[in-house]
């Protein structure tokens, strides 16, 4: 009976650490911001379709905008990543994934937990017969 009772207090302690885990992964996705830079290189590939030519030479847009208007390649690039879908960025997925598989653990542990306390709970009617 005594192992029982330990076990489950082990168990209802996963839980709450679990359940802590899981309100600080919420948190984060609540709050998750895009990093910006981390889309530099897609905003680059949608200026450069295609080159300028000037005199000959050919120059891509993204390197123009970022050396003659760092401003307003800045403003462009923030413009972009507005634009991006949060759900789609890896670094949230992670988030979510990790999120879900706490989920998870918590409904197994709480099947867990319910059966040790019937079990218990037997045990207790039992001795008292």
């Amino acid at each position: 009976m005594e192992e029982l009772e330990v076990r489950l207090e082990e168990l209802q302690d996963l839980q709450l650490d679990l359940q802590s885990k899981a309100r600080s992964l919420q948190y984060d996705i609540d709050n998750f911001e895009l990093d910006v830079y981390a889309y530099e290189d897609e905003y680059c590939d949608l200026l450069d379709e295609e080159d300028v030519v000037v005199c000959g030479i050919s120059f891509s847009p993204s390197r123009i905008l970022q050396e003659l208007d760092p401003v307003a390649y800045s403003v462009g690039l923030s413009d972009y990543v507005d634009s991006v879908d949060v759900a789609h960025d890896s670094r949230y997925m992670d988030l979510e994934g990790e999120r879900e598989e706490i989920e998870e653990q918590l409904s197994d542990l709480a099947d867990e937990i319910e059966e040790l306390e019937e079990e218990i709970c037997k045990f207790k009617e039992d001795e008292e017969e």
